[in-house]
């Protein structure tokens, strides 16, 4: 299965996408899923989700606050609650 997740970040934080696609795909891999990582620092686009709290993901359009994931256990399993 494939899941679709948005990096969205302010323009000041992009330093810390690397890592955060890093995470992500380590996870999906764990899981056996394929990921589709899409990143925006686009104002127009981010406010489109309604947070001010970056960066953000946005799993198959449900946003989460990426620092309030809880390691990558949790991660699992937002991108498998998608499933």
């Amino acid at each position: 299965m494939s899941v679709t997740v948005k990096i969205l970040q302010s323009a000041c934080n992009c330093s810390s996408s690397n890592e955060i696609k890093d995470e992500i795909k380590q996870a999906a891999s764990e899981e056996g899923l394929s990921v589709n990582i899409k990143e925006t620092s686009d104002l127009q686009e981010t406010m489109k989700y309604g947070t001010t709290n970056f960066p953000a993901l946005v799993i198959d359009e449900e946003v989460c606050s990426y620092e309030n994931i809880d390691g990558r256990e949790e991660l699992k399993q937002l991108l498998n609650r998608t499933q």
